[in-house]
């Protein structure tokens, strides 16, 4: 429960963080870019979120090959990998055709270099 609960403060300390951090690295971000601040925002707890991770995971001994579900044996991992991506593949299509059939999505044709 101790480790949960950290895990949950760190998703608090990296939103809080991201707020302080989103105005000034946008306004660096845009006197050479004009990219919307929201966008600027995502980046920072993004990049926020991955190094908190990375540093919890080491501290509490959770960055092993047994822990991420990396220590099956080569042949047995991509099987499972591969029926994972079929999974996901097979899922994935009737949502697609569905938001092309409904005209929700449109492919543009016009493609311009």
């Amino acid at each position: 429960m101790r480790v949960f609960l950290r895990f949950i403060l760190l998703i608090a300390g990296a939103w809080i963080l991201t707020a302080m951090l989103t105005y000034p690295s946008w306004w660096l971000v845009h006197t050479l870019v004009d990219i919307p601040i929201h966008r600027v925002r995502d980046r920072v707890a993004m990049l926020l979120i991955m190094a908190g991770l990375v540093i919890f995971l080491r501290r509490w001994g959770l960055a092993t090959r047994d822990v991420l579900g990396y220590s099956l044996p080569r042949r047995e991992f991509v099987g499972q990998l591969s029926i994972g991506f079929a999974a996901g593949f097979v899922l994935m299509v009737p949502l697609v055709l569905a938001l092309f059939g409904l005209g929700i999505r449109m492919s543009e044709t016009d493609f311009r270099p």
